[in-house]
């Protein structure tokens, strides 16, 4: 890390294409913005970016909805074979349950000397959550996919499962909730709340209460 002369944290955006329609979303800041799955880079391409970065401390990919990429499996293990990363963070919404734990254990299996991170999406109580992620049933969907997952907890020691929250006006006085609900789970290890950010096409959801968020980032630091 001292002396490294390139990155050691490297976040990719895989794709723009997702499942939710989420309204606090900066990367597809209007509904009409996606860009086909023909546009995103290749396998081949992604092969000539990868050699310009060294080995990698910390590798994360991100989207839009990552586990929609057929290819997800072959890109990490392209990254794994070339960067040697100490973790790589697979963030989710958990709403494609088969494909994601059909998806995770291959990583899993293929990365051996890695940390596998799963962050799933929980933003609310389960009628919020629903309505933020534009998707009828989706909280009980993440929570099936949660479940799924953490059999995967005691199968492979470099695993871990965690929960992210976006904190954004219409649940930020929610939060503590869902925070008393994800400590309730099993497997999980980390929580972390994300604030709103960027160009977002309901903007009135960044109208946050800085207090507030600052309130929950002491609690979540309390509990470490």
């Amino acid at each position: 890390i001292l002396w490294k002369r390139k990155p050691i944290q490297f976040t990719f955006f895989l794709t723009r294409r997702c499942n939710a329609k989420c309204p606090f979303c900066f990367y597809i800041s209007k509904q009409d913005s996606a860009v086909p799955a023909s546009l995103e880079l290749s396998i081949d391409e992604i092969e000539k970016i990868a050699p310009q970065l060294g080995k990698l401390l910390w590798l994360a990919f991100s989207g839009g909805e990552i586990f929609l990429r057929s290819d997800l499996i072959e890109i990490t293990k392209l990254f794994y074979k070339t960067k040697k990363p100490a973790i790589i963070l697979l963030p989710t919404n958990g709403l494609l349950q088969d494909t994601i734990y059909q998806s995770v254990e291959a990583i899993l299996r293929a990365c051996p000397n890695s940390s596998i991170v799963v962050k799933l999406s929980l933003d609310g109580p389960q009628a919020v959550h629903d309505e933020l992620r534009g998707v009828p049933g989706s909280f009980q969907k993440t929570l099936g996919t949660c479940a799924a997952l953490g059999s995967l907890v005691d199968k492979y020691a470099n695993f871990e499962l965690g929960i992210n929250t976006v904190f954004c006006q219409a649940n930020q006085d929610l939060v503590d909730g869902v925070i008393d609900m994800v400590q309730t789970l099993p497997h999980i290890k980390t929580h972390t709340v994300s604030l709103i950010r960027g160009e977002v096409f309901q903007d009135d959801l960044k109208q946050v209460d800085l207090e507030k968020y600052k309130k929950v980032i002491g609690r979540l630091e309390s509990d470490l």
